[in-house]
This record gives structure tokens, C-alpha cells and sequence, in this order.
């Protein structure tokens, strides 16, 4: 990520999956710099609003 407001955004979207859905992946970055960690979640429908087309 470019600044650390961003790579804390994506954060935020990422812990808000972890509550809504299972965690299939997730790789351990440098906690050097912005990375931000592959994270992959498997589908829950249950938390998919259809309607506006997010999570």
C-alpha cells in the first residue's frame, strides 16, 4: 500500500470479513512498511447483501 491510512483501511475490510465469514487464508507479512497480507476467505452466503453488492 502507498501510506499507512490506506493499508489500515484494508485492515479494517479484513477483520470485518473475519467476523462475517471463515478465514481460508491468511500470510504473514514484514510488519515493516504498508504490506498488507493475502487473505482469502471462503464464500458464506449468509453474509453477502446482495442488494448493494458487498460484504
Amino acid at each position: 500500500m502507498i501510506t499507512a491510512t490506506t493499508r489500515n483501511h484494508i485492515q479494517e475490510y479484513i477483520a470485518k470479513g473475519q467476523q462475517e465469514a471463515k478465514l481460508a487464508l491468511s500470510v504473514p507479512v514484514v510488519e515493516v512498511g504498508y504490506f498488507v497480507s493475502p487473505t482469502i476467505f471462503t464464500w458464506e452466503p449468509q453474509c453477502y447483501d446482495r442488494r448493494k453488492g458487498n460484504f
